[in-house]
């Protein structure tokens, strides 16, 4: 009896000298636990032998949420109550803040960007990405606006050209897009801008009547307004801007 426990007890001590020569931890351990010591292939990868800067790398992933919380926070507090002050000093920050978080996203501008130093369309996940074709896309062919007759043709003064149409003629859309601006504008009279997918804009001037508003998707071929009634003829102001730059229409649009 006196030997067998000899025996076991050597047996655990030499047990006890093998696991700490490997960096294990020494007191004992049976069962599962010690099975789990037995399994791990290297002793380095023991929480215990771990390097402390790990740690503090979490730590600092932690740290550095909890403060972009606190700031996230704070901001959201500061906006509450900017706009809940009736100090009149605080009229021109209001107005600020309304115009940065209600001003819209030029999508067109963006999608352009990232066709031309990227390639291909904008899109969150990668799985949904369109596959690439070997055949060219075909664009949207351009609609003549109004039927008419060129009175006066595009100049770097005029920005645009001038057709003489009859009384009360639809203005239609020369391609998709979305209405930016749809109103009176000085030496236009009333005016429709539509921007489209490709970055183009579209300026429809001298109108009798607006049909859309701003915001406004259209389609191709569908009516923005009408031109002025008169008599016998009426006139109707049109301009294409690509890249910032008014261009000739002419040399884009077949005008009739």
């Amino acid at each position: 009896m006196r030997n067998d426990w000899s025996f076991q007890h050597k047996k655990r001590r030499k047990e006890q000298m093998r696991l700490l020569k490997k960096g294990l931890p020494s007191e004992r351990v049976w069962g599962s636990e010690f099975d789990f010591y037995k399994e791990q292939p290297n002793p380095d990868l023991a929480p215990w032998n771990q390097p402390a800067w790990k740690q503090r790398v979490s730590n600092k992933g932690s740290k550095k949420l909890q403060t972009q919380l606190i700031l996230a926070m704070m901001l959201f507090v500061l906006t509450f109550l900017v706009f809940r002050s009736q100090s009149p000093t605080m009229h021109p920050v209001q107005t600020w803040l309304t115009k940065s978080l209600t001003k819209e996203t030029s999508f067109a501008s963006i999608s352009e960007w990232y066709q031309r130093y990227v390639g291909g369309s904008p899109v969150i996940l990668p799985a949904f990405m369109p596959k690439k074709s070997t055949s060219q896309p075909q664009e949207e062919p351009w609609l003549v606006p109004v039927r008419g007759e060129l009175v006066l043709p595009f100049d770097e003064k005029r920005k645009g050209l001038i057709l003489r149409t009859a009384p009360r003629a639809s203005v239609k859309a020369a391609r998709d897009g979305q209405v930016t601006f749809a109103g009176e504008k000085k030496g236009m009279g009333r005016l429709v801008i539509v921007e489209h997918a490709d970055g183009h804009e579209t300026w429809y001037g001298w109108l009798q009547e607006i049909k859309v508003k701003p915001k406004d998707q259209v389609e191709r071929g569908q009516s923005l307004g009408t031109v002025p009634e008169m008599k016998e003829q009426a006139y109707f102001y049109f301009a294409l801007k690509k890249k910032q730059q008014f261009v000739d229409p002419a040399d884009v649009i077949p005008l009739e």
